[in-house]
Formats: structure tokens, C-alpha cells, sequence
């Protein structure tokens, strides 16, 4: 029985995750309308003009951000009642703190991913050209290939907090109380590529997901995750022309560098989180012989 509620619950953040997108996008689509309404600017009918909206880049964007500050407000509060608040009394029997090493291995992980990101959806556009074309038009026409500061703060900080609360924070979580963590992972890694609504961009936040679960399984803490989102994040965006040049140089060779860094880089985070975890569980033995 409560596996069968562990399974249910593990749905609710995607659900509710999504349920936020739709209200804020009805909403924010209403305030435009009226404003737009009110200053006299449409020149269409009320529906026509709402349509518009799917690809202004404004409108986009202030939906984002709006979204972004909602999912963490209500996510973070939820996480932490379930997840934190009762274990704060039990002492711990692991290390999830950060150190020179994991920094270290969080960036090169994030390099290296960038490589296999790219790999992915290199590979979707060779077997489905169709499939690319329509992803990088939609990316172009809603403006998402423009940076703003408002597209900056929230594709670089608010959509990767409240994307590892919701998705490695909560669901892979109750996901565990009913599976054991390979398929925790996948499950909720499979929902955060749904959640992208989009064939293209949901493969590679799939297999950004498996990445960020394991993150988040070995240092014991979202907080590993979230770093490593938003490294990602900015590294995709910020320093997105260093990765297209290289791969316009040699992109097969830039793919195996890729990849030998993510290799790498799980290598330094396993080492260092198994060392520090064999101090901690000496220190808990010690504290409870005593």
C-alpha cells in the first residue's frame, strides 16, 4: 500500500509542474491581451492576438520567469517538509557537503555534457533533419536564441532550481521508495524530458537528467545537482560559441573529448565522495559508540 502511494506521489510534481506552466501562461496571456487592449496596439481581433503571443519573445520570456519564481516557491516549501525537515533530529551517516574536488568534477562534468548534449541532438538531426529544422525554427522565432537579462536569470538560475527541486529533488525521491535508483533515475529523468514538450530538446534533457540524478544520488543533496544545472546552463549560453567552434574544427574528435571528460569527471566526484563518505561513517561510528 504504500509503494502504491510512493508510485502516485512520484507523478504529482510533473503534474503539478505542468499545472503551474498552463495557469501562468492563461494568466499572463490575459494581462497582455488587456494591456494591449488598453493602449490601443491590436490591430486584430482579441483571439487572433492571443495566438500571436505563442511566439512573442517578451511574452515568452516574462511567463518564464513568472513560472520559474512560482515552481520554487511552492516546490522548495514542499521538499523541505517532506524531505528535509524530518531528517534534521537523525544524525548523518553521509557526506554531501562541497569541496575543491567536486567543484572541479561538477565543471568538467558540465564541459564534457555539453559535448554529449550536442552529440544527441546532432545525432536526432541526422536520423529526423525534420525534427532539428522545426526545433531550431521554434527556438529562433520565440527569441530564445537571444539572450536578455531576463531570459539570463531565468535559464541560468530559476529554471535550474526549480527543475532539480521538482524533478531530482521530489520525484526521484518518491520514485525510490518504490524502485531501486537505476530505474529512479530513468523514471525521473523520462518525465524531465517530457516536461520539455518538445522531441528534440526532451532527448537531451532525458540524458541530462540520468547525468543529474546520478549527481544528486552521490553526493546525497539536490544542492550537487543544481550546481551542476546551472554550469550547464551558463555554458550552453554564455559560452555557447566556444563548443560551436570547436566542433566545427573536428566535431567526431570533440565528441570523444567530450566524453572522456564526463568519464573524467564521474571519476573525480565517485573518489571524492566515497573517501569523504568512509570519514563520515568512521566519525558516525565513533559518535555512536559514545
Amino acid at each position: 500500500m504504500k509503494k502504491a502511494g510512493s508510485f502516485f506521489q512520484s507523478f504529482l510534481p510533473f503534474i503539478f509542474f505542468l499545472a503551474i506552466n498552463v495557469v501562468v501562461t492563461i494568466i499572463t496571456s490575459i494581462a497582455f491581451t488587456a494591456r494591449a487592449m488598453s493602449s490601443g496596439t491590436i490591430d486584430t481581433n482579441i483571439f487572433t492576438y492571443m495566438d500571436k503571443l505563442a511566439s512573442d519573445a517578451n511574452y515568452l520570456q516574462i511567463s518564464s520567469m513568472i513560472m520559474g519564481i512560482i515552481v520554487i516557491a511552492l516546490f522548495s516549501i514542499w521538499y523541505r517538509r517532506v524531505f528535509v525537515r524530518p531528517l534534521r533530529s537523525k544524525p548523518r551517516k553521509y557526506w554531501s557537503g562541497i569541496s575543491f574536488q567536486v567543484i572541479i568534477g561538477l565543471v568538467f562534468l558540465g564541459f564534457g555534457l555539453q559535448y554529449v548534449a550536442q552529440l544527441v541532438a546532432n545525432t536526432i538531426g541526422w536520423a529526423f533533419p525534420e525534427l532539428m529544422a522545426n526545433y531550431t525554427e521554434l527556438m529562433n522565432t520565440t527569441g530564445y536564441d537571444q539572450m536578455t537579462w531576463i531570459l539570463a536569470v531565468y535559464a541560468l538560475l530559476l529554471a535550474p532550481i526549480g527543475e532539480e527541486l521538482a524533478f531530482r529533488g521530489l520525484t526521484m525521491r518518491f520514485a525510490r521508495q518504490w524502485l531501486p535508483f537505476w530505474a529512479a533515475n530513468i523514471f525521473q529523468a523520462a518525465l524531465f524530458g517530457i516536461m520539455h514538450l518538445n522531441i528534440v530538446q526532451g532527448l537531451y534533457a532525458f540524458t541530462m537528467g540520468l547525468f543529474l540524478g546520478w549527481v544528486c544520488k552521490k553526493g546525497h543533496s539536490i544542492k550537487h545537482s543544481i550546481i551542476l544545472h546551472i554550469i550547464f546552463n551558463i555554458l550552453g549560453t554564455v559560452f555557447i560559441d566556444f563548443f560551436d567552434v570547436t566542433l566545427a574544427l573536428h566535431d567526431y574528435a570533440f565528441y570523444i573529448v567530450g566524453i572522456a571528460l564526463t568519464v573524467f569527471a564521474m571519476l573525480i566526484i565517485s573518489f571524492e565522495f566515497s573517501d569523504r563518505n568512509k570519514r563520515q561513517k568512521k566519525h558516525y561510528e565513533k559518535v555512536a559508540e559514545e
